[in-house]
């Protein structure tokens, strides 16, 4: 995959859009957005981790940033959100063979 078409996808995005991202593989294609890469977040237990990613997520939807999220299979944020948050709704908005980017937002009240 040619990492650099990463950024044909998220042109339109926002200016102040920050992608979370599970795999450093992915990120490092990125260079017109904000990054947040899930492996910085040293805690080994993927629940944990993933617990620990969905309240920064929330702490910079409440700030209004665009949040999208990146990734294929490997920590699976998408999966725990859905099964855990219902105050988050994910909307799949580009899948390719090696990743998803998934547009992430608060449920109306």
């Amino acid at each position: 995959m040619d990492l650099n078409k990463l950024n044909l996808y998220i042109k339109d995005f926002p200016d102040n859009s920050i992608i979370v991202g599970d795999r450093r593989f992915f990120l490092h294609g990125i260079t017109e957005t904000k990054t947040l890469d899930l492996c910085k977040i040293e805690i080994e237990d993927e629940e944990e981790n993933c617990k620990m990613a969905t309240d920064y997520i929330k702490t910079l939807l409440n700030l209004n940033y665009p949040i999208y999220i990146i990734e294929k299979n490997y920590i699976n944020l998408t999966n725990y959100i859905q099964k855990n948050e219902n105050s988050l709704i994910i909307k799949k908005i580009i899948s390719e063979d090696y990743f998803e980017i998934y547009k992430i937002f608060y449920r109306e009240k």
